[in-house]
């Protein structure tokens, strides 16, 4: 009878679980997928459009001097990823950064962040488009306050320049570098740079000067003297305003 009983008791439990089980609705609601529907099928369509724009493909230490200015001694490409090995910070955004401390993805022609699309850069038809969480468009289009503000944005358009650039044209290693800079009253490594970025050379000073004021008033560069006067450059696609100064 006791037995009986227990499996009485069981079958009700299992009788219950499954017309919950059936009585529950997983159905996923319609308008959620059209959306999604929508949206693989959007990127999909600007995937196969997209042109190959990077052209570095593997890791090299043959870099411009532009991107060594900022730090960088070598680019480093593990499957899709890419990460600098550095030799100094530089000053970016009124703050003392290193690139040591980003790596890049780059899938289905699309550069972001790793671990982080929230930060795109594609190419159609050779127009750069960008998608970041404040703005979304045509990379020539990214506004003066974008570019004074954020932070990735800069560091994003910073990578894109060295790897839409000539592999070999214009670059060379750090140790030959290093050695050719040396001097001027400053040592290599006491050496630092102010950057800014644009997709022009005027956008590029514009930051730039932000960039100074800033490290100027939260007295980044206190105790720094300014090396010569700022220098402008393009790279790839992004253009560049430095400014040297010597940091003891």
């Amino acid at each position: 009878m006791k037995k009986l009983f227990l499996a009485l008791i069981a079958l009700t439990f299992s009788t219950s679980a499954v017309l919950y089980s059936c009585g529950e609705d997983t159905t996923e609601n319609p308008a959620t997928q059209l959306e999604q529907k929508q949206r693989s099928e959007k990127s999909a369509a600007r995937q196969s459009g997209q042109d190959d724009f990077v052209t570095i493909k593997e890791t090299t230490d043959l870099l411009s001097e532009t991107i060594m200015n900022f730090g960088a001694k070598e680019l480093i490409k593990n499957d899709n990823t890419y990460t600098f090995s550095t030799s100094k910070d530089l000053y970016l955004l009124g703050m003392r950064d290193n690139l040591k401390n980003y790596s890049f993805d780059y899938i289905d022609n699309t550069l972001s962040f790793s671990k982080d699309e929230s930060y795109q850069i594609y190419s159609i038809d050779n127009t750069f488009y960008v998608e970041t969480p404040y703005f979304k468009g045509l990379l020539e289009d990214v506004d003066q306050k974008n570019l004074n503000e954020d932070r990735k944005l800069n560091v994003l358009m910073i990578f894109l320049g060295e790897v839409t650039s000539d592999p070999v044209l214009n670059k060379t290693k750090f140790d030959d570098y290093s050695s050719r800079i040396a001097g001027g009253g400053c040592s290599f490594f006491n050496t630092v740079y102010n950057v800014g970025v644009g997709m022009n050379a005027a956008a590029a000073q514009a930051n730039l000067l932000h960039n100074i004021i800033s490290d100027v008033n939260d007295g980044d560069l206190k105790g720094c003297r300014s090396l010569g006067l700022s220098e402008s450059t393009s790279l790839g696609v992004v253009h560049y305003a430095t400014q040297a100064w010597c940091c003891p």
